[in-house]
């Protein structure tokens, strides 16, 4: 476990600009998620488990926010520690359709946010600023030019509180 498990730290986190995703939805948050956790040293079981359990969610209700933004999360029990995963894709994809072939200009995203926390973490503290932040379009347009992980991270840090606890 990490020192600041219960906080979102940007330290942290994980960052990947110019992530190739999968053309669907289902493939491609299952590669996040995949790419997230290996990281943080997670077995293939839970990192299976965790993608079904958001791909699910997001059949049920999509966490696509603003123009190009989804904030796809989820309370596990599995985990102890907060996990966040920062994605600017290489290409858009249609995070509320299920297949490629029914894509939806309005549904287009190119940055995913992914946060898992334990069941104990309050994660509306987290989400609130950064939905806060991105809903200036200079704010999105700044980050969507990011060509580096840690020119991603350097610009989301300042917007988003660091270290929030649950």
């Amino acid at each position: 476990m990490r020192a600041d498990a219960n906080k979102y730290s940007h330290d942290e986190a994980y960052y990947s600009v110019g992530f190739e995703a999968n053309r669907d939805m289902p493939s491609s948050l299952r590669k996040m998620v995949r790419a997230m956790l290996q990281e943080y040293h997670i077995s293939n079981d839970d990192i299976e488990y965790v993608a079904n359990i958001l791909i699910q969610r997001e059949s049920i209700c999509s966490t696509v926010f603003v123009e190009g933004i989804a904030f796809p999360h989820a309370k596990l029990e599995i985990l102890t520690d907060v996990h966040a995963g920062w994605f600017l894709l290489q290409e858009p994809i249609d995070f509320r359709s299920p297949m490629p072939s029914s894509v939806n200009m309005q549904n287009l995203v190119m940055l995913v946010f992914i946060l898992l926390a334990p069941p104990s973490m309050l994660h509306v503290p987290l989400i609130v600023p950064i939905a806060s932040s991105f809903i200036n379009k200079a704010f999105r347009t700044r980050v969507f030019r990011c060509r580096t992980n840690e020119e991603l991270r350097n610009t989301i840090a300042p917007a988003i509180p660091n270290h929030l606890p649950y």
